[in-house]
């Protein structure tokens, strides 16, 4: 991040017994990126003017996920199904130079550096039964939603990757995991194109795939003080 540019991340997953999961994770990531690049470019001053204020206010990031479980029921209108067989979780990270935002539905996890530690923002939703969880077309919409000062790290991920990134038994990230992610990430020059392949390599090795059976996207940033 540069200047005044604020950085959007999203993740989505879609639920695994949905019949068109895959296509509403990805009606949702587009619609919220939509969303929020329209909010943040909008005539009201959104971005932060002074340190304590907030990049996007609470409640219009509701409205921009509001939007997005409408954008999926429309979409499964067309497909003439029932909008859970589109059903996704969704994350979203908001970073501006003094203050970051951060939503979520359902289960994943985001992570942030605060100070030497690493910090979930949210501990991952998990639904009245076993293996379940929140979506983005549940009604109502169970959003969680936050804001804190500066962020120089962040990891949005999926559920698939909990079992390697959080310490469960005292409720917290696992410190290793990310401590190696975000070195990489600080030494490689071009982090989005030195890094892509060996990530990829990763996450489809034994390592990961002996541990999990589900989905493991992954979202990675930091802030390059030294060069920006």
């Amino acid at each position: 991040m540069r200047g005044a540019e604020v950085l959007v991340a999203v993740c989505a997953d879609g639920a695994g017994s949905a019949q068109h999961g895959g296509a509403g994770a990805r009606v949702a990531c587009h619609t919220l990126l939509a969303e929020i690049e329209k909010l943040l470019a909008g005539p009201i001053p959104l971005t932060a003017r002074k340190k304590s204020a907030a990049v996007l206010g609470k409640t219009a990031i509701r409205r921009a996920f509001v939007h997005v479980a409408a954008e999926l029921r429309a979409e499964a209108a067309q497909l003439g199904v029932a909008p859970r067989e589109l059903a996704t979780t969704l994350l979203l990270a908001v970073l501006g130079p003094d203050s970051a935002g951060f939503a979520q539905v359902g289960d994943g996890v985001i992570v942030i550096r605060d100070k030497d530690a690493y910090q979930h923002v949210f501990w991952p939703a998990r639904g009245e039964y076993a293996n379940t969880t929140d979506f983005a077309t549940d009604e109502p919409l169970a959003l969680r939603c936050t804001q804190l000062g500066a962020v120089d790290e962040v990891a949005l991920m999926s559920d698939g990757l909990q079992v390697l990134a959080l310490d469960y038994a005292a409720q917290a990230a696992h410190p290793p995991f990310f401590a190696g992610l975000f070195s990489e990430m600080h030494r490689a020059p071009a982090p989005d194109r030195d890094l892509a392949e060996p990530l990829h390599r990763f996450l489809g090795s034994p390592a990961v795939q002996q541990r999990t059976d589900d989905d493991v996207s992954l979202v990675l940033a930091v802030r390059d003080r030294v060069r920006s």
